[in-house]
């Protein structure tokens, strides 16, 4: 027997997440507002996963060692994850990590790259907070802000679902609700 989580609980759980990839980055040496380096690698986001995980997995910041697949979709054989991984990070690092993009094409553009990491899947847990701690970082070096709290956890599964079945329209729209232009302080 299963127990189900409550919506409430479901929130928090979000909101813990989201404190502790803002914690992990500053672990890093990032900042609010410039974190990370502005073309980040495979091996950057490997940090991101040990910076996250290392409490908890043993095989944190780690690339896995086994075939694995998200529902019926196959990720990338492991044997191909380092290749294929700096060669995904080298095509983002082509479009100038993605900066002086007009936000609509942006948020396309994050979409399309978050499926193509999200079917990587480099670690055998804890991808997803990783993968979101390294696009706020992308997100902030293109110019721009971002707040996952204006997305529900339940929407963003859906919108990474639909990617992996090759519709990225709802991840698109996931990221035009959580990225926007960035405010100037005063």
């Amino acid at each position: 027997m299963t127990k189900k989580i409550t919506e409430k609980q479901k929130l928090t759980l979000w909101q813990q997440r989201q404190e502790a990839n803002f914690y992990a980055s500053f672990l890093l040496g990032g900042t609010p507002l410039q974190p990370g380096p502005e073309h980040p690698g495979l091996p950057h986001l490997q940090a991101l996963h040990y910076a996250l995980f290392q409490d908890v997995l043993e095989d944190a910041g780690e690339l896995r060692q086994v075939d694995i697949q998200l529902g019926d979709t196959p990720c990338c054989h492991f044997e191909y994850i380092e290749k294929e991984g700096n060669a995904l990070m080298q095509a983002l690092e082509d479009e100038n990590g993605l900066a002086d993009l007009p936000l609509a094409l942006l948020t396309e553009r994050l979409a399309w790259y978050y499926c193509e990491l999200t079917v990587l899947h480099p670690f055998l847990k804890g991808n997803g907070r990783a993968q979101r701690m390294l696009f706020e970082q992308i997100v902030i070096h293109a110019g721009f802000d971002i707040q996952w709290a204006k997305i529900d956890a339940e929407s963003w599964r859906a919108a990474n679902q639909a990617s992996l079945e090759g519709d990225l329209s709802l991840l698109t729209a996931a990221f035009g609700k959580v990225v926007s232009e960035r405010q100037e302080s005063a």
